[in-house]
């Protein structure tokens, strides 16, 4: 099993030495390649998604035509960019308890 974890932290991980493997415990190690699996189904959508784009830009209208003569028809990188600058900030998941801290401070 020592072999298995050894090989996985260097080929997966980027381990350099046996030092490193021995550094971290069995929960790291568990966390470490569940977040490899992940971030390579995350590689595979990658992939993916760009090779429907690549399908996608060299679509053609019925006459043959191409359907994207400019490349901001197929992405507007400017509307794009204001979307993610005009984003709300995401509601704080501890406002309750933070509201109810501080009702009792004035209550107490």
């Amino acid at each position: 099993m020592y072999h298995d974890i050894c090989v996985n932290c260097f080929r997966y991980l980027g381990f350099r030495s046996c030092a490193e493997v021995d550094a971290i415990t069995m929960r790291e190690y568990d966390w470490l390649m569940e977040a490899r699996q992940l971030s390579i189904v995350d590689e595979d959508f990658r992939d993916h998604r760009q090779a429907f784009i690549n399908f996608q830009v060299q679509a053609t209208d019925r006459k043959g035509k191409p359907v994207y003569k400019r490349f901001n028809k197929f992405y507007d990188y400017d509307n794009e960019l204001a979307k993610t600058q005009d984003k709300k900030p995401q509601s704080d998941r501890f406002a309750a308890l933070k509201r109810h801290i501080r009702e009792g401070e004035h209550n107490g």
